[in-house]
C-alpha cells in the first residue's frame, strides 16, 4: 500500500491510514472533487483545504494534482469554470450531476474514507494531548509517525483486550522502543 507521500505503508491494524494516497492516486480525486463541487461551487485551493480538513490535516492533495483534475472535469463537461478575480470558480454541470449520480455509491465511499481518517487523526491528537495544530505550535510530528503511533496504540489495545496479563510485556516493549528512539 502507498502512503500519502508515495512511501510504502504497512498493512495490519493501522493499514487504513496508508490507503488514502493510493485511493486518490488512481483517478478517484476526480470523483471526490466533483462531489465537493456539487455541494457548492469551489475554487481549486478551496478543494485542497476541504480535503485537508476532512482528514484533519493528514492528507492534502498538491496543486499539481488538483488543477489538472479540474481541467479534466472541465474538458469532460462535468464542471464549468468562471473567472473570479485571479481565480476560477468551478460549478457542476448537468452532465457532471448525471456522472456523479451514476457513481454515487463510490463517491460516498470516498467521502466516508476521508471522514474515517479524519476521525482517527482526531483521536490520535486527543490521545496525545495535542491541539489540532499539534503538541506545540509548529512542532507537529510527521504524518507517518502519527499514523505509526496510532497503529501502536490500536495493536496494544487489541492485545490487552485479548489478555490483561499482556500489560507487563507491552510496557517492556514500549520502554525498549522509547530507548531505541532516544538513541537513534
Amino acid at each position: 500500500m502507498r502512503g500519502p507521500r508515495g512511501g510504502r505503508g504497512r498493512g495490519g491494524g493501522g493499514g487504513d491510514m496508508f490507503r488514502i494516497g493510493r485511493m486518490l492516486a488512481h483517478g478517484d480525486l476526480k470523483l471526490l472533487a466533483l462531489a465537493l463541487i456539487a455541494e457548492q461551487p469551489r475554487h481549486g485551493y478551496e478543494l485542497i483545504k476541504v480535503i485537508e480538513e476532512k482528514t484533519t490535516g493528514w492528507y492534502s492533495p498538491s496543486p499539481g494534482v488538483v488543477y489538472p483534475t479540474l481541467t479534466f472535469l472541465e474538458e469532460a463537461g462535468y464542471v464549468t469554470a468562471e473567472p473570479d478575480g485571479a481565480k476560477k470558480l468551478y460549478a457542476i454541470t448537468q452532465e457532471g450531476r448525471a456522472y456523479l449520480e451514476q457513481n454515487r455509491d463510490f463517491a460516498e465511499a470516498i467521502m466516508g474514507r476521508l471522514s474515517q481518517i479524519g476521525d482517527k487523526m482526531s483521536r490520535v491528537r486527543k490521545w496525545m494531548g495535542w491541539s489540532e495544530s499539534g503538541p506545540n505550535a509548529g512542532a507537529d510530528l510527521p504524518r507517518l509517525v502519527e499514523a505509526a503511533i496510532e497503529n501502536l496504540r490500536d495493536v496494544a489495545r487489541q492485545k490487552l483486550d485479548q489478555s490483561r496479563s499482556a500489560e507487563t510485556r507491552i510496557v517492556e516493549i514500549l520502554a525498549r522502543a522509547a530507548s531505541d528512539i532516544r538513541e537513534a
